[in-house]
């Protein structure tokens, strides 16, 4: 945990259920809430501001989760074993929804997705299967695609990450 303003670092081993938690993303909402995605036990870990863990949720048969992000009521999940984002209530921890609703070979398919950045009104996911940032609304409405694979301008080859800045600029890495 890096603490900029401070200039402080400190390390913490998450706790679950049964055992050790094995995350690989992380993201915090505005109430200091700590959400670890741990994509081996199929589940979310949420933890409070000093890494205490309040619960968990996700565990389901078909699900494998590998990126997150929180926004306001809702938690955005990337399933990349269901090639879909999946919401959750954040209150509930209930499943709301999912998308995309679509098919092999659409625009907004999601192939392999890896990463989830909420800006603004939209949802940015990395499809590292289809070497492209696509781009939702917050409802899951497709927008657009950006990038193809190669390694020229505008191409992709097995993009991992995304971040957005306050304008809506993006990068993929």
């Amino acid at each position: 945990v890096l603490d900029i303003e401070n200039k402080t670092f400190k390390t913490f081993q998450p706790k679950v259920k049964r055992g050790l938690a094995q995350g690989i993303n992380i993201d915090v909402d505005n109430e200091g809430l700590v959400y670890l995605v741990n994509p081996l036990k199929r589940i979310i870990s949420v933890y409070d501001s000093e890494f205490n863990q309040i619960t968990e949720f996700g565990a389901v048969e078909n699900y494998k989760p590998v990126d997150l992000a929180v926004t306001n009521d809702k938690i955005y999940v990337v399933d990349i074993q269901n090639n879909r984002v999946n919401i959750f209530d954040k209150t509930t921890k209930e499943l709301i929804s999912y998308f995309p609703d679509s098919v092999v070979g659409n625009d907004d398919w999601l192939y392999a997705p890896t990463a989830i950045t909420v800006s603004k009104n939209n949802i940015y996911i990395t499809d590292t299967g289809d070497y492209s940032l696509k781009i939702y609304s917050l409802k899951g409405e497709f927008l657009k695609k950006i990038g193809s694979v190669g390694d020229g301008l505008g191409n992709f080859t097995r993009p991992k990450g995304n971040a957005v800045d306050k304008e809506g600029n993006t990068v993929d890495f």
